[in-house]
């Protein structure tokens, strides 16, 4: 991992150039991408009606997107941050935006359940009440990470 920190800050309200890149910045920390090569997902459109994914492109073009790497993604609802975890390895959480009031959400790295990097380089802290969601990233193919 190598911290990338984001280049947008824009909220939902803000036009969809500048809403914020996190999503991409911890896509390019966890996988030692340079930030434009990384997935954005800003650029799909988020007409959500129901579930949280329904009618919302951006995840699907992520799995393909992630598929090129051997991984795929996993989003799961959670309470708060994961205290003695079983989350193994890298993956992204999804929380409470510190800096934006309009019920925006941020990216952020976990390394085995812990808070490792935020790409935010103003980042206000994080509790752990702040957390809200994880995206698992997770092996296609798990023969391929085998212990060396």
């Amino acid at each position: 991992m190598i911290p990338v920190y984001q280049t947008r800050f824009g909220g939902l309200s803000a036009p969809r150039e500048e809403q914020g890149n996190c999503f991409q910045a911890s896509l390019a920390s966890i996988l030692e991408l340079p930030l434009e090569e990384a997935f954005d997902c800003v650029a799909f459109d988020e007409a959500a009606e129901g579930s949280r994914f329904e009618h919302q492109p951006w995840f699907e073009a992520l799995q393909s997107w992630l598929a090129e790497y051997g991984l795929a993604a996993i989003y799961q609802e959670v309470e708060s941050l994961p205290v003695s975890t079983s989350y193994c390895g890298y993956h992204i959480a999804e929380v409470k935006s510190r800096t934006l009031q309009d019920g925006s959400r941020h990216a952020v790295v976990l390394l085995d359940g812990v808070l490792v990097h935020d790409p935010n380089p103003n980042s206000q802290g994080l509790t752990a009440e702040d957390f809200l969601a994880i995206y698992l990233l997770i092996p296609l193919n798990p023969a391929t990470f085998r212990k060396k």
